[in-house]
């Protein structure tokens, strides 16, 4: 009997995933999806919960994926800021100390939250307000 339903789930549940994440990924979503509901079947409705596991797994990838993109995004050297920065604010952000600038630049550039970045560094949220604040406040004297 599950044997008949995943055969005539599956094409569903796979057309579902592909239209929100690629091929490749879409095929291991949806076997995920089967093995979480062979854990917990349901009483009744199992295309329905079916696609209601596959639905909270594609948001899950979609969320790691999201934190491992910005992850890669901190990796930025931070003695080094972009290069398309004016030679002025480049020579001010290199005189900022190490920690300053790594903050500056990840919010600035990349676009990182203060609550992102807090998590990140491993300092407090008004610790990091202080030092962003700090670091802006030293750039913005270098340019005057």
């Amino acid at each position: 009997m599950r044997a008949e339903l995943f055969r005539t789930a599956r094409p569903a549940l796979l057309a579902a995933a592909r239209r929100r994440v690629a091929p490749d990924v879409a095929e291991d979503l949806v076997q995920e999806t089967l093995l979480a509901y062979l854990d917990r079947p349901p009483a009744r409705e199992p295309v329905t919960y079916m696609h209601g596991i596959l639905r909270h797994l594609i948001a899950r990838h979609h969320r790691q994926s999201s934190r491992e993109c910005r992850t890669r995004a901190l990796q930025i050297p931070t003695s080094q800021p972009p290069r398309w920065i004016e030679p002025a604010l480049e020579r001010a952000v290199r005189k900022l100390p190490d920690e300053q600038a790594s903050i500056l630049l990840r919010h600035t550039v990349v676009g990182w939250t203060t609550r992102e970045l807090a998590s990140q560094t491993s300092m407090s949220r008004g610790r990091l307000v202080r030092e962003l604040h700090r670091a802006r406040e030293s750039v913005r004297n270098a340019l005057a």
